[in-house]
């Protein structure tokens, strides 16, 4: 019969830094490949496991990464196994109107960045006006691509170990625009289209919509110059309206 030995696994960030909340699976290495799994060791705990005696794959999950660390168990010795899985540090993100101004909400798209390129996406978060995103991230860079109301914009930060970055993401100013469509002097149910209005030209369709016999429509507008267009049976109108900070812009379009 087989004899047995122990593992005594620790996991850490860095070399003789603090240790990492993790958890390993423990699997037989059959031909260098992961093969039956014989254990595993839950998050904060020195993995400590009797195994008999042979070659093994120890697979340890830190902060949506892995690492896999192969060892070797012989009968009546304890094999002690250090995993580093590397440095961490925090970012703080808040995303704003105006320098300053209020959080608002909004989804950040995390990516790597590595030379000179957005690499895979890692993590995604939200802000409101209730928290900010907070993500425990690895040294090193990256990209956040923050997206609100209809505008995205993406800004480089980098992770330093043990340390909080703090960024901030100002999206620019909103107002409002609240729009009413009338016949006969009565509400009636009207789909409006709204478009960006730049250098005398109609741009891109950003929102759509809809009035009622009860109640108007109403959309949040980055500051500028648009065109809404009213459909009614048949008939389009189309109105010009300017956006501003804080304000709502009132309009009624008659039929």
């Amino acid at each position: 019969m087989s004899q047995t030995g122990k593992l005594k696994l620790d996991v850490f960030e860095s070399e003789g830094g603090k240790k990492a909340k993790s958890y390993t699976w423990i699997y037989k290495d059959e031909d260098g490949e992961e093969g039956r799994n014989v254990g595993d060791c839950s998050e904060g705990e020195v993995c400590e496991i009797k195994l008999f005696e042979g070659d093994y794959i120890a697979k340890t999950e830190y902060n949506s990464k892995f690492k896999k660390t192969k060892f070797s168990i012989k009968g009546g010795e304890t094999t002690e196994l250090k995993v580093i899985m590397g440095a961490t540090g925090k970012l703080k993100l808040n995303v704003v109107e105006t320098k300053g101004g209020k959080t608002v909400e909004s989804h950040n798209d995390i990516y790597k960045f590595r030379d000179g390129e957005k690499g895979k996406s890692i993590y995604g978060c939200g802000t409101s006006k209730d928290y900010l995103c907070e993500k425990k991230l690895f040294v090193g860079n990256y990209v956040v691509e923050s997206f609100y109301n209809d505008k995205h914009k993406s800004k480089k930060f980098s992770i330093k170990g043990g340390e909080t970055t703090n960024l901030d993401i100002i999206m620019g100013e909103t107002g409002k625009v609240q729009i009413d469509a009338m016949k006969n002097g009565k509400r009636i149910e009207v789909y409006n289209s709204i478009y960006e209005f730049k250098d005398g030209e109609k741009g891109r369709n950003i929102f759509g919509c809809g009035t009622s016999e009860s109640e108007g429509c109403s959309q949040k507008l980055f500051v500028g110059d648009y065109i809404i267009d009213s459909s009614y049976d048949d008939k389009i109108k189309s109105t010009k309206v300017s956006i501003k900070g804080g304000e709502t812009t009132k309009i009624k379009v008659d039929f």
